[in-house]
């Protein structure tokens, strides 16, 4: 549709359309196809089309008009003619059941004298077979004359079929002249023998006397019907034309619906009075429907006119220079923004797709309306799934599905933890930073941790095929760019616009701390954040690769913003020389000053889930797992209600109960009990009221070591802590095969000069500078590991600590030394944490291998023998990790000789989660030998555990923690109750990811 400048109008606009359409059109074609042969939304599919037609034969105008059962094309003629051709294919496609257009040049040709006898002679021998037929039904069922016209309407799907095919060929006659009195009595007389046939009150021959009445409505010649003896199914098509007048009140139209079930056996369920009927049916339950044939909401429609545009198909925004006036403010002259519009157009509008689709109507199929019912159902189903739609789009930033939607912009920046600072303070000494790290906070953006992990995903898709590697850099700006670089991340457009581009286009990160001090300007803060590295480029424009290594100046330049994520800001001590110049930002200090700042939208308060079923088959419990509960409430108040909930149900059980908060997507409570709570107790606590924050509600009450008969719910990332326990936390669910079972991975050796290899073998050989214990090491090789299999374990791990937290987990590289001839199995299956039994000789699993600790489940009948302390796991039953490699090498063993030196390999694992700090020392030797994870330890265990250098390692609880940083105390450590390096204790498999193996020789 084009106007006569040539602009393109939307075909929603109707008004302006055709008023324009009256001014440029020449010649006018109206094709009428009978409402009845009209497919279900055929509409919908049927405007482009006309539209594309249109478009093909020039200044051309198609446009489908089904109230009228008409399609109007307007233009010039010549142009009409041309597109005749097109016009019969989009009916024979769109409209299969009905007739060419006699316009069209192959519509149905008047009928001649001979086939008007030939069409009369078929009509006669279908009629005296339906006559016969219902001869026989009348035999079979007795006539009741007296039967009440009730309107039944059974529920029946789909039982209207198009016409027959001897209707569609006949071509209508015109009307005789009768008055409107007339036709209004002929119509009754209709309606009481069609009525009076389908109740069974009279045979069919009693059409003969509605002759008149049917040529009255029907246009057919009375001759004719006295001579097929009165086809009944010419008077249904006759009152078929009168219910579509309107001729037939409301409660005649609802009794012909009643008996719709008998339309098949007289032989008219394809008839045009059942199409009719149709319309008066509700399209969802065929049921009557009182609101009528036609939706008075969009006019029968099916569509309703676009909210968010006008219905003009461009959407558009108010002026600010003139507030949508159209005039300069004070003044009387246009406004310079907008041109005296107004309004500004922002392009075709999303909701109508700029025209080409209107909204579709939510109160009728196709203008069909619905019923009171199904409108009322249908507007609730709406409701609902809008506000699941607000749901998914405004969940808290934590909660959100990282294969989805990205989430609402955001970030959040807090004063980083003992342990955290802890870890940037060794990662500073460690790059030969000489300034002292005097505070750092923490920075969690949703959106741009999104971005970062789509980023990683489309590398491994399209262009590495494995994981990426990842790099930590550091970044120097002035303080005024802090904030924005963590709320927006870094922008392409200020590449270079303080000290240029001179190693390549992109972001510019140095490998040592000490380099970015200069381009602080003498400011005293910085930024560390995590790199990905894809494929490396090989000119200065970064245009064949997405990042440059420049080794002698120690330079990461990042091409896409995409692939760096700030993690932390870092206040350093500032050259005192720096002092009087050094730049300040208000807004930054005032962020940093508040502790914690957050521009997140507030976290979505979700119902907890229906009550899960008690599975609790062993005779009594020690520990209840208690929920689901609220996450939104605070876990001072849930620990109070769970208090108050047993105490009153079950008192005897109170004294030397301990509750435990656990959060996940949603929070549980674990009650330690003292007394063995016997079995047919917990089932009744699932009966009796529970009261959360004031409100009484039921709660789930289960067995928490679980019961062989449920399947486990702690089953996180493919693996259960509790399923190779059976002394401390055991788990007696049942477990699925390990994730890891049919795993493989290969080995791809690493550029040592690239930027990746370069900090491996730097860091590796930065803690060897006096050499190891038994001799300096020289780094061989440096191997990538494989196994996707891990990979989406660690991957899916991250994403439960993600949910678990409402944050980003912290991501960091530590060394593991181990038996060098079990590093086949830790490669395909990744580290696993120990077991609390000893290893049984008699077990085909675990025995023979000199192992003090089993391999096996808690199901195994030979190693049931518990493991005690013997100098063995000193901070708990986990997988021990270090960030120096003087230390790992110190648990490496087996190794090669080659050349007469012993080669080594040592792995290099990325490990995920929020690390408690524990700096002291332990009472006893064996005080935390027995710890299975950080989640079962409380602040007052602690401290009977452990004498603590200071209360400052206690900001977070450990409990709310995912792994242990047992802080090195050097010289200060007690041997057998501290240690000299700090090291770290994971207790998730998947938590430890192996990433690269180092070949060394000593």
């Amino acid at each position: 549709q084009a106007s006569g400048s040539g602009v393109r109008t939307p075909a929603c606009s109707k008004q302006l359309v055709w008023g324009r359409l009256r001014a440029m059109a020449d010649d006018e074609l109206v094709l009428s196809i009978d409402k009845c042969f009209w497919p279900k939304g055929v509409v919908r599919g049927l405007t482009p089309v006309l539209r594309t037609l249109g478009d093909k034969h020039g200044n051309l105008v198609a446009a489908a008009q089904p109230l009228k059962g008409q399609i109007l094309v307007r233009g010039p003629a010549d142009q009409i003619e041309s597109a005749k051709d097109g016009l019969r294919e989009i009916i024979q496609e769109h409209f299969p059941d009905a007739p060419i257009p006699d316009e069209l040049g192959e519509g149905t040709q008047p009928l001649t004298g001979e086939d008007e006898a030939q069409e009369l002679q078929g009509l006669k021998q279908e009629l005296e077979g339906l006559k016969h037929e219902l001869e026989g039904l009348e035999q079979n069922m007795g006539a009741d004359p007296d039967a009440p016209n009730e309107v039944l309407a059974p529920k029946q799907k789909s039982f209207i079929l198009a016409p027959t095919r001897s209707l569609r060929q006949a071509k209508p006659r015109s009307l005789q002249k009768v008055s409107k009195e007339e036709q209004q009595a002929a119509a009754k007389r209709l309606f009481k023998c069609v009525s009076g046939v389908l109740n069974g009150a009279f045979g069919t021959e009693n059409a003969a006397d509605c002759g008149d009445d049917v040529a009255a409505w029907s246009g057919t010649d009375k001759q004719i019907i006295n001579e097929v003896h009165g086809s009944f199914l010419v008077a249904c098509d006759a009152l078929a034309a009168a219910v579509e007048a309107g001729a037939v009140p409301p409660q005649g139209i609802l009794t012909l619906l009643g008996l719709r079930e008998k339309f098949e056996a007289h032989g008219i369920r394809s008839s045009r009075l059942a199409w009719i009927l149709k319309r008066y049916v509700c399209p969802q339950c065929e049921q009557p429907n009182k609101q009528g044939p036609r939706c008075q909401h969009c006019k029968g429609l099916g569509e309703i006119p676009c909210k968010r545009c006008s219905d003009t198909g461009v959407y558009r925004v108010q002026c600010r220079g003139c507030a949508g006036s159209g005039f300069s403010k004070g003044t009387s002259r246009k406004c310079p923004l907008c041109k005296g519009k107004g309004m500004h157009e922002r392009g075709a509008c999303n909701s109508c797709k700029g025209g080409k689709e209107r909204p579709s109507c939510g109160h009728c199929e196709d203008g069909r309306p619905f019923c009171e019912p199904c409108l009322s159902g249908l507007q609730g189903d709406r409701e609902l799934a809008d506000q699941r739609a607000r749901n998914r789009t405004h969940r808290a930033p934590g909660r959100h599905d990282a294969d989805a939607h990205p989430p609402p912009q955001g970030v959040t920046i807090e004063r980083c933890t003992p342990s955290q600072i802890a870890e940037l303070r060794e990662l500073y000494t460690r790059e030969g930073m000489f300034y002292d790290v005097e505070a750092a906070w923490k920075v969690d953006n949703p959106r741009l941790t999104w971005q970062f992990h789509q980023r990683r995903r489309q590398l491994v898709e399209q262009m590495l095929g494995s994981e990426p590697h990842e790099l930590t850099g550091f970044h120097g700006t002035l303080p005024e760019n802090i904030i924005p670089i963590c709320q927006n991340g870094f922008d392409r457009g200020k590449r270079g616009s303080a000290v240029g581009q001179i190693f390549g286009s992109g972001e510019y990160f140095a490998k040592s701390p000490d380099v970015s001090v200069s381009y602080c300007k003498g400011g005293a803060y910085m930024l560390v954040c995590r790199l990905c590295l894809g494929v490396e480029s090989s000119n200065e424009d970064n245009s064949d690769g997405d990042h440059i290594w420049v080794p002698h100046t120690s330079y990461y330049v990042i091409a896409s913003p995409f692939q760096i994520l700030p993690l932390y800001i870092v206040k350093f001590e500032a050259p005192r020389f720096l002092e009087d110049h050094e730049p300040r930002c208000n807004m930054l200090e005032m962020v940093l000053e508040s502790g914690t700042w957050t521009t997140k939208r507030p976290e979505k308060i979700e119902p907890v889930p229906c009550n899960k079923k008690c599975y609790m088959s062993r005779d009594s419990a020690l520990v209840l797992w208690i929920g689901y509960l609220h996450a939104h409430l605070a876990d001072e108040w849930l620990v109070e209600d769970v208090r108050t909930f047993i105490t009153k149900h079950a008192q005897g059980y109170v004294e030397g109960m301990k509750i435990l908060i656990v959060k996940g997507k949603f929070k549980k409570a674990h009650a330690v009990l003292a007394i063995p709570m016997p079995r047919d107790l917990v089932y009744r606590l699932n009966r009796l009221p529970f009261i959360e924050n004031g409100k009484q509600r039921t709660v789930c009450v289960e067995d928490a070591h679980g019961s062989p008969e449920q399947a486990c719910p702690k089953w996180i990332a493919g693996y259960c802590r509790g399923q190779n326990l059976r002394h401390t936390h055991p788990c007696w669910c049942s477990h699925p095969q390990h994730e890891t079972e049919r795993a493989h991975y290969s080995l791809e050796e690493i550029d040592l000069s690239s930027a990746k290899g370069n900090e491996i073998v730097c860091r590796f050989m930065d803690s060897a500078e006096y050499g190891f214990h038994d001799g300096m090491p020289d780094v061989v090789a440096v191997h990538a590991i494989r196994n996707q299999k891990l990979a989406s374990c660690h991957e899916a791990f991250r994403k439960y600590l993600r949910q678990k937290h409402g944050d980003e987990p912290s991501v960091r590289e530590l060394y593991h030394g181990t038996n060098n001839n079990i590093l086949h199995t830790l490669r395909t299956h990744g580290l696993q944490p120990p077991s609390d039994c000893n290893a049984s000789e008699a077990c085909p699993v675990s025995g023979g291998k000199g192992l003090t600790t089993s391999l096996c489940n808690n199901t195994c009948k030979h190693c049931t023998e518990k493991h005690e302390w013997n100098r063995c796991h000193m901070f708990g039953l986990g997988i021990y990790l270090a960030d120096v490699s003087a230390k790992s090498h110190r648990y490496c063993s087996q190794p090669e000789i080659v050349n007469g030196r012993r080669r080594f390999r040592m792995l290099v694992c990325s490990v995920l989660g929020h690390a408690f700090k524990l700096e002291g020392h332990l009472r006893k030797a064996e005080a935390m030998h027995d710890v299975p994870n950080a989640r079962s330890l409380d602040l007052e265990e602690l401290r009977e555990m452990v004498e603590f250098c200071s209360d400052s390692s206690l900001s977070r609880a450990a409990d709310k923690s995912d792994l242990l940083l047992v802080q090195g105390l050097g010289r200060g450590c007690r041997p057998g109750f501290s240690v000299f390096n700090s090291e770290y204790i994971a207790f998730h498999p998947h938590q430890c990811l192996p990433k690269y193996e180092i070949t060394y020789e000593v």
